[in-house]
């Protein structure tokens, strides 16, 4: 492993809620505090979004979606080391069938 968090060991994934919860804390804290806005969102470390990559992509929708957090596309990054090309397409949700047949299996991690 090459992290500290990844000794620690898996307990559970957390749910989309629970992503977005941390986003909306994370937003209250900077305001309470007056430090600039959150402007962007990375999803990174302490965790592979490959292995829950429903719960992320919901949680991103939700970012991205103008009547609830309203984050431009191009502010929320999800990095993943996907360790095969069918749960790279998973996170996309571009189907596990799109990375064994060159599509979405490619590119950077966000």
């Amino acid at each position: 492993r090459f992290c500290a968090t990844g000794r620690m060991g898996l307990l559970r994934n957390l749910s989309a809620a629970e992503i977005l919860a941390q986003v909306a804390a994370a937003r209250r804290a900077a305001a309470k505090l007056g430090m600039p806005a959150v402007a962007n969102v990375v999803f990174m470390g302490m965790g592979e979004p490959a292995d829950n990559a429903e719960n992320v992509r919901a949680a991103v929708a939700c970012l991205v979606d103008p009547k609830r957090f309203n984050f431009g596309r191009d502010r929320v990054t999800v990095s993943t080391v996907a360790p095969t090309p069918a749960a790279f397409a998973d996170v996309l949700g571009v189907g596990r069938g799109a990375g064994q047949n060159g599509q979405g299996g490619g590119g950077g991690g966000g």
